[in-house]
């Protein structure tokens, strides 16, 4: 791998990291909790995590998916923290949001990003890399 392949698995498992513990936290929420939870629940929980795991591996559609849901939530969960006029709300849930939004602009905008997911979209189809100078 070259060096901005390896910057972009760095950037690449940080991002999955954002995007996956807080799910696993939630399951462990959801398995010890008293209540029954929904199957809403999991879902919310089963789909962060999958997506973190594909992120992982490098397949280009869940950067393209990571990309949209991650912008286009976080624009709505923020746009709607900031309506709701509760100041404890913002302040707590703002940061974590915008968390999430510059994950988004980083997979959209990043280079090395880029260079990481060609180089595994190509290994995985058997295509040599356009940014790749040897296959290791």
């Amino acid at each position: 791998m070259t060096p901005e392949q390896v910057q972009g698995r760095k950037i690449t498992i940080a991002i999955a990291l954002v995007v996956g513990i807080p799910a696993l936290l939630m399951a462990i929420l959801l398995l010890v909790s008293p209540v029954p939870s929904t199957g809403l629940g999991w879902v919310q929980v089963i789909v962060p995590v999958v997506l973190a795991v594909l992120l992982y591996k490098g397949y280009g559609r869940a950067r393209a998916y990571g990309i949209f849901s991650l912008g286009l939530g976080s624009v709505w969960l923020i746009l709607g923290t900031l309506l709701s006029g509760n100041i404890a709300v913002i302040v707590i849930t703002t940061p974590i949001y915008a968390i999430n939004l510059a994950a988004a602009i980083v997979l959209w905008k990043s280079k090395s990003v880029e260079a990481y997911f060609d180089r595994q979209t190509g290994l995985r189809e058997g295509v040599p890399s356009i940014t790749s100078t040897s296959q290791d």
